[in-house]
């Protein structure tokens, strides 16, 4: 080579070393070590590279979840419209690493594969963090308020939400591959809640101590795969169910004891499990009915009443996931249960205008009653009630008979009259208006013609009504015609029989003998 092609080669090599160093561009003074030289003339070491497409173990990440109300399935991406969609806050997430898997490698990948949130393949599952949905929906995670949240595999578990189906545990990765080809380190799911409040009603309406109250539960069907679905109700002390009056139904569909569930009422408890045939018919029916519920009613009788005389109930349902739900309602914070307050009844005789009144024996009957057009009118409803006359609940009557006068006063008493339910799952109380109806009166007086409504004192479970009756002075003026009465004027027609049979036999014989 001559000393001109030495000189050309030298020249094109630096040429070349100058380009390649300005396209992978020059180490910045941060990533520089002041400690470092380079020889004089030499060219400077090539850095990391900027541009290639690879995954960086030190980038931050961030996931945020974004929940919606709406059906399960209807797709995981971001919805097109948003405004019509109800965002749902207080709803928690558990966020866990999974150990041991190194992104930036193939072999990690790798070892993703057939890894489910039940099975994973092995690793260990770290807690990170739980976060929680704010009054938008949307929960956030990030490197940058969790140092312990970085590049890896995560699994999210949604924690259980009253009134809400719980969404099923997901793997995911940050980075993900995205669709232009490049690692990208943030993203956004959509994880959607069905509400699926159940409730509990109660029918209290012709109950006493002593006598059966019906309750209903009404549980909505799950949209999606039904891999589970039970009811059960576990009655408290003061309830004693009655394990023939259990009806099992769902909206149009028939459902089969032993075929589509089974129920069973051991320890005063109703339990429904539906079996595979019966997810698979209610999962079937549920497609063509958002708003598909099953409905479990019996009866259960009232042994005896808590000191508070408020008797709770709750049942539970379990959901797909495993998940479950109760009838309680979320009242201001406050779980409110099914629940049914009693009191107990005083009628109260009186004849304040007598000086010594005999009011004992008088009847009386206690019907439901109403007073539509709130003007004092009270309506009295249906059959007069079969209450508990005996505090021991053991003895019932539609009558109540006041006892001996004490002080111008005779009372009749009854036990355990429902004052109030309120349903479980639902808002509202419902409350009670009663009247009674005097059947009989004390000897002497006139029975009261009017319904007297019950005044009711909440706070004291106290039942009270006042009825005042008056002498029976315009029938007492009537001559009295008892049974010696009628024994008279029954001789005193004979005797007039008689006497005339007797004249027109002497006037016979007289016209016969002339």
């Amino acid at each position: 080579m001559t000393t001109f092609s030495k000189k050309l080669v030298a020249t094109v090599a630096a040429s070349t070393i100058a380009l390649s160093t300005a396209a992978l561009g020059a180490p910045s003074a941060l990533a520089q070590d002041p400690s470092a030289t380079t020889p004089s003339g030499a060219p400077a070491a090539p850095t990391a590279s900027q541009t290639a497409n690879l995954i960086d173990a030190n980038a931050k990440v961030k996931l945020d979840i974004q929940k919606y109300e709406g059906e399960p399935g209807e797709g995981s991406g971001a919805p097109q419209d948003t405004s019509k969609l109800k965002p749902v806050p207080g709803v928690q997430f558990k966020i866990e690493r999974i150990e041991g898997v190194d992104l930036t490698t193939a072999q990690g990948w790798g070892e993703l594969a057939g890894m489910t949130p039940a099975d994973l393949k092995g690793k260990t599952a770290k807690v990170v963090d739980t976060i929680e949905t704010g009054a938008d929906g949307k929960a956030t995670i990030d490197t940058g308020s969790n140092a312990e949240f970085k590049v890896g595999v995560y699994r999210v578990t949604e924690l259980q939400k009253g009134g809400y189906t719980v969404a099923p545990p997901f793997l995911i990765t940050l980075p993900y591959s995205g669709t232009d080809g490049k690692w990208v380190y943030e993203r956004t799911v959509y994880p959607k809640n069905q509400n699926v409040q159940p409730n509990k009603q109660v029918d209290a309406s012709k109950t006493s101590l002593g006598s059966n109250m019906t309750y209903t539960i009404n549980a909505p069907v799950p949209a999606g795969n039904l891999t589970q679905f039970e009811i059960k109700d576990p009655l408290v002390s003061n309830l004693e169910l009655q394990t023939g009056s259990v009806k099992v139904t769902a909206d149009g569909v028939q459902l089969a004891a032993g075929t589509d569930y089974n129920l069973t009422t051991d320890s005063n408890t109703v339990n429904v499990v539906f079996t595979d045939d019966g997810r698979a018919k209610l999962q079937q029916a549920r497609k063509a009915n958002a708003g598909m519920q099953v409905h479990v009613a019996f009866d259960a009788k009232v042994v005896s009443l808590p000191e508070n005389g408020q008797i709770n109930n709750t049942a539970t349902i379990t959901l797909p996931n495993g998940g479950t739900i109760t009838t309680d309602v979320d009242n201001n914070g406050v779980k409110q249960p099914t629940s049914t307050t009693f009191g107990n009844l005083e009628i109260t005789k009186t004849a304040e205008a007598e000086s010594d009144p005999k009011l004992n024996g008088a009847n009386f009957e206690l019907y439901r009653c109403e007073d539509p057009e709130k003007d004092g009118k009270w309506n009295v409803l249906g059959d007069a009630l079969n209450v508990a006359t005996a505090q021991d609940g053991k003895t019932l009557n539609t009558t109540l008979t006041t006892g001996d006068t004490a002080n111008k006063v005779s009372k009749a008493n009854a036990y355990g009259i429902p004052i109030s339910t309120t349903a479980g799952g639902a808002t509202g109380t419902q409350t009670f208006d009663y009247c009674v109806i005097e059947t009989k009166a004390p000897e002497g007086f006139v029975r009261d013609p009017e319904p007297r409504h019950v005044t009711v004192d909440a706070e004291n479970r106290a039942m009270t009504v006042k009825v005042d009756n008056k002498k029976d002075s315009i029938l007492g003026q009537l001559p009295a015609t008892g049974a010696w009465g009628i024994v008279l004027i029954f001789l005193l027609g004979l005797a007039l029989l008689a006497r005339g049979l007797y004249t027109s036999y002497r006037d016979n014989k007289e016209q016969a003998t002339a």
